[in-house]
């Protein structure tokens, strides 16, 4: 966890000096599924996440595609609550 909050806070930094080819992954909304958040891969620059790399999700097995769905089904009984 250490590492991993290091590695993006130097990434930030990075961005914030100038540098255009910075990428992290990180848990972002976006609509690249049907969930309202999803840990995607980002392009980091000075005003924070320029680009979604939605690339990333193509090519997923069905297994994962059929998890993503129960996470769909478990949000929508989280927001009836």
């Amino acid at each position: 966890m250490a590492y991993g909050a290091a590695r993006f806070v130097e990434s930030s930094l990075r961005a914030l000096d100038g540098d255009g080819d910075v990428y992290e992954c990180t848990f972002v909304q976006s609509d690249l599924t049907e969930l309202p958040f999803f840990a995607s891969r980002v392009k980091i620059g000075k005003n924070g996440v320029e680009a979604i790399i939605s690339s990333d999700l193509q090519g997923l097995s069905e297994n994962t595609m059929n998890f993503m769905q129960l996470g769909k089904y478990e949000w929508d009984l989280w927001e009836i609550f």
